[in-house]
């Protein structure tokens, strides 16, 4: 499509704002497709609920300048995991210990470092102690947000399913 002077216009796409129209969105949505999920500012909620769909493989985040103002699209992957099998949303569950042991997990896996312990994640993260540490790591795994490998007496590995990184051994 142009426009005068040789520009191309840029696609007009629906534009779906509220967490559970993406959810359903994504649930439909053939490969390919792509919508507007927010304008000018993102919420919270919704940019959580997006990072996590990507994480999953389910979509991919980009923006542009429209005519309104920066919009955020997301486009449904090809191969991407349904939304039943992506990992459940740290914005549903709102648990904020989660999502720091995860940033902590992500960060070790990113830059290949071996996998935090139980004391070492309480310790980076806030928690009581490492039984609290322990569980987190359990709901993770039952999450579907890591896959962990334990190799007792040694350092567990754990590998994020969003990225497929792993930290390494010990």
């Amino acid at each position: 499509m142009t426009m005068q002077g040789g520009a191309v216009a840029a696609p007009v796409l629906p534009a779906i704002f509220d967490l559970d129209g993406i959810r359903r969105w994504v649930r439909r949505a053939q490969v390919g497709e792509r919508i507007i999920y927010a304008r000018e500012r993102l919420e919270k909620a919704v940019a959580t609920e997006a990072r996590t769909l990507m994480e999953a493989g389910a979509v991919q985040l980009n923006g542009r300048k429209g005519d309104d103002g920066y919009e955020y699209i997301m486009a449904r992957r090809e191969g991407s995991a349904t939304v039943d099998q992506a990992p459940v949303s740290l914005a549903e569950d709102a648990d904020d210990a989660l999502a720091r042991v995860m940033k902590v997990l992500r960060r070790a896996a990113n830059f290949g470092r071996i996998c935090p312990s139980n004391i070492e994640l309480a310790r980076a993260c806030g928690l009581k102690d490492a039984d609290a540490a322990a569980y987190l790591i359990r709901k993770a795994v039952s999450f579907n947000l890591i896959r962990v490998e334990d190799r007792r007496p040694k350092r567990r590995i754990v590998q994020i399913v969003a990225t497929g990184r792993r930290t390494l051994e010990d």
